[in-house]
Order: C-alpha cells, then structure tokens, then sequence
C-alpha cells in the first residue's frame, strides 16, 4: 500500500521524534472535489483562478496550509496542471473514499514505531490533493501527504502523465 510506505520510508529516513497533536487531516479531500465539481460552471481563466482559490488554498486546513507553503501550490498552477493532464483528474475519485481505513493503517504503522521505539511520539498527517509534483513531505511536526499520487489506483487514467509519473502511482495492492 503506497500510503504505508511513505509512512515507513518518513519515520525510516525523516523522524524528527516531534510532539504533535496526531491530527489526521482529510477534509481538503472533500473540499477539493466540491471545487473541482464547480469548475465547470466557470467561463474565464480568471474566474476559474478565482474560483480554485476561494474554494480551496484560501479554505485549507493548517496541514494544507503548510503544504502549499512548502510546495508553493497556487490556483493557477491547479488550472495548468487540469488543462494538462484532463483524463487524470477526471478519473474516478474512489480511490478518495474509504479514508478511515487510511487513517486505522496509519494508526497500526504509529502503533508499530510507538512500540520499537521509546522516543517516537505521532506525527500529524494531513492527505490533500496537490499538482502531481509530490507524493509527501515533512514540515515540523506534520506528514504532508499528496492523495493524488499516493491514493491513485488502477482507475486512474495515467496516460497523459510521463513515464515517471505513471511509475511513480502505479498500484501496489
């Protein structure tokens, strides 16, 4: 499962051992899809800039916030990437719904480095949809995870995106 490992490859690589408050931050998920939905009823570049930007970076989560400071995320880099790659972000979004048992596996991995390792204390984590440039990263105490890479599967159209990419979210179940 991709989700579980960039988990283990952070704790195995990154671990800062940071307090957190273990937030488990979904909701730009659900926010992104509401504004992605809307964009069709957009009739500019610029009404769609907007659009993009009061419904998602300018409502983000504080996870969400963090990644696109780190990643530099804007509404027109949304409307580019959408023109780019149509057929990937018209794909289905099932792989999107079941996140509690994205959040009962991740618990199990913390659960797991909790009981080897005396100092670990759980990271925040917080899943949003990024521009494809990133599948996660780490910003003090949070996992910054980009769904859009890690949460793909097989019903996911790839073919627009490069070799590496495609490589990249392959499947793993």
């Amino acid at each position: 499962m991709k989700l579980k490992t960039l988990i283990a490859v952070y704790f195995a690589f990154v671990c800062t051992f940071a307090k957190g408050q273990n937030q488990f931050e979904t909701s730009d998920i659900d926010r992104f899809r509401r504004m992605y939905d809307n964009l069709a009823s957009c009739t500019s570049l610029q009404d769609s800039i907007k659009m993009i930007q009061e419904n998602y970076p300018d409502s983000a989560s504080v996870g969400f916030q963090k990644f696109i400071r780190v990643r530099d995320l804007s509404a027109g880099g949304y409307v580019a990437n959408f023109g780019k790659y149509p057929s990937f972000w018209k794909s289905p979004e099932s792989n999107h719904m079941n996140l509690q048992q994205r959040r009962t596996t991740t618990d199990q991995i913390f659960d797991k480095f909790e009981s080897e390792f005396q100092e670990f204390e759980r990271q925040n984590v917080c899943l949003a949809i990024g521009v494809l440039t990133t599948g996660g990263t780490v910003k003090g105490n949070w996992l910054l995870i980009g769904a859009e890479i890690v949460l793909a599967d097989s019903t996911t159209d790839t073919s627009e995106l490069s070799s590496w990419l495609q490589e990249v979210i392959v499947d793993e179940d």
